[in-house]
Formats: C-alpha cells, structure tokens, sequence
C-alpha cells in the first residue's frame, strides 16, 4: 500500500521508497522468525506433518528472500529492463500477499483453537485493509480521471484558438 499509495498521494515526495523498505524489512525479520520457529516445531513434532502449509511457507520463504534482493539488485530508473522488473517485483509482491494470508488461514486452521477468535480477529484485520485500500484506490482514480479530464480540456482549448476570442 505504501508504494502504490504514497509515492505521488498525496503529493509527490521521496519518503515512501524509505518507508517501503523499512517495512519489507520488518516484514522479512518477523517472517523469518516465522519460518524459524516453524523449522524447530516442524523438527520437534515428526509425527505430525502438514503438507500444504510446510508446501506453502517454502514458496513464500524462497521468493520472500527473492524479493529482499530487490534493495541490492534493483536497476536504476534510466536502464531499458527497468519495465520488466517492476512488473516482477509488483506482480511477485502481490502473490506473496495473497499466499501469506492463505497460508495464515492454514496455519489458525492447524492450532484447532477452541474458540474461533483467532480467525475472526484475522478476518476483520483482512476487512479492515481491504477498506483502507478501496479507500484509497477510490481516491486514487477519482484524482487521475480529475487529471485527465482536465489535460483534455486543455488540449481541447489549445486546438481551437479561435473559440478563446471573444
């Protein structure tokens, strides 16, 4: 959300590249915990095995790794391949959201708690971003077709001068 929110809304500005990267890196800290822990309980339980979630938390350890070598390997803005990676680097990030909270769901469903708060509470947390986002991104496009609306105006009156004069 901070880079595809905060980059140019609500004016242009350099912070949100440092804040983005403050984030994955939190983010990459507390996964890799994670997957430390799930190594040691995965280790300590041998008879207990859960395929789709030890499946899941590879792909997303792997690729979340693949993803952090983005503040070495990252090209500069002027390079010719810079298209291409920005389409791998957002389209990568996207699914390592979706299976994150795919493989959370995985994860309350394996501990079986006895109520079913650890769900709910995830799921309004999942609500309560999905609200901040199509907020958001209402705002987002309302600008941008605020935009251009306006650029076409402009264009429309820079081609008939004629109807300027009065």
């Amino acid at each position: 959300m901070i880079v595809r929110y905060f980059r140019v809304h609500p004016k242009k500005s350099g912070w949100w590249l440092g804040l983005h990267v403050s984030f994955q890196i939190v983010g990459y800290t507390l996964g890799t915990i994670g997957w430390i822990i799930g190594l040691w309980l995965g280790h300590a339980s041998r008879y207990y095995t859960f395929p789709k979630h030890r499946t899941l938390s590879i792909f997303i350890f792997t690729f979340a790794s693949l993803q952090m070598l983005a503040l070495r390997l990252r090209p500069r803005s002027k390079d010719e391949y810079v298209k291409f990676w920005n389409l791998y680097h957002h389209s990568l990030g996207y699914a390592l959201l979706a299976a994150i909270a795919i493989d959370i769901f995985l994860g309350i469903g394996i501990l079986k708690p006895a109520d079913r708060s650890w769900k709910w509470s995830y799921v309004g947390i999942l609500g309560i971003l999905g609200l901040i986002f199509l907020v958001f991104e209402t705002y987002s496009w309302t600008k941008f077709l605020a935009e251009k609306d306006k650029k076409k105006k402009e264009i429309q009156v820079n081609n008939n001068p004629s109807e300027n004069i009065k």
